[in-house]
C-alpha cells in the first residue's frame, strides 16, 4: 500500500511543472502575500528591474559575440561601438572594454537588486541594502567608469524616467513599511 501512494505521488509531482513553480516562489518570496498596495509597488519595481535586466544581458551578449553577429548578419558591432565612442570623446580602445565590463557589472548588481525585491515581497527592511547599495553602484559606474557624457548622450530618456520611477517606488515602499511596522510597535504595548 505504502509503495503505490509513494508511486501515485512521484507521478503526481513530476506530472505538472505547477507544483514545482509554487516551491521556487514560496522559497524565494515566502508563503505570505503582502497588502494590495505593497505587492502593486514590488510588481512595478519587477517589471522595472526585468527591463533593465534584459537591457544588459543583450547589450552584454550583442557586444561578447560580435564576431558571430558580423558572419550571420553581416553587422559590424565593433566599428558602431568604436565610432560611437570616438563621438562620446572616449579612447576607442578602452571604451569596447568599459561598456562590456559596464553591462556584465550591471547583470550582477540588478541580480542583487531581485534580491532585495524577494525580500520586499517579504516585508523585510533588509531589502533597502540590497536595493540601495546596488543602484548606488550602478550610478557610479554609469558616471565615473563610463563618464558623464554616456549617461548624457546614450541613456535614454526612458532608461532615466525607469530608474527615477523604480527609486521612487522603493522609497514610497520603505516609508509604507515603516510606518506599518512603527503602527505594529505602537500597537503591541496597548491593549484593544
Amino acid at each position: 500500500m505504502k509503495e503505490n501512494n509513494a508511486n501515485e505521488n512521484f507521478e503526481t509531482a513530476f506530472s505538472s511543472p505547477i507544483p514545482l513553480f509554487v516551491k521556487i516562489k514560496n522559497l524565494i518570496f515566502g508563503e505570505n502575500n503582502p497588502e494590495l498596495v505593497f505587492k502593486i509597488t514590488i510588481y512595478i519595481n519587477l517589471i522595472i528591474w526585468l527591463i533593465f535586466l534584459i537591457w544588459h544581458t543583450l547589450s552584454y551578449f550583442a557586444i561578447s559575440f560580435r564576431d558571430i553577429i558580423l558572419v550571420e548578419k553581416k553587422i559590424n558591432v565593433e566599428i558602431l561601438i568604436l565610432n560611437r565612442g570616438s563621438e562620446l570623446g572616449y579612447d576607442p580602445s578602452v571604451f569596447m572594454n568599459r561598456l562590456l565590463n559596464f553591462h556584465s557589472f550591471s547583470i550582477f548588481l540588478w541580480l542583487l537588486i531581485f534580491v532585495g525585491i524577494a525580500f520586499m515581497w517579504r516585508q523585510k527592511l533588509i531589502f533597502k541594502y540590497f536595493i540601495g547599495i546596488p543602484l548606488i553602484l550602478y550610478l557610479i559606474l554609469m558616471f565615473f567608469y563610463l563618464g558623464f557624457p554616456y549617461y548624457k548622450e546614450d541613456t535614454t530618456f526612458f532608461d532615466k524616467t525607469m530608474f527615477f520611477i523604480f527609486l521612487l517606488n522603493t522609497v514610497f515602499y520603505y516609508i509604507m513599511l515603516k510606518n506599518k511596522n512603527s503602527d505594529k510597535d505602537s500597537n503591541f504595548f496597548t491593549s484593544e
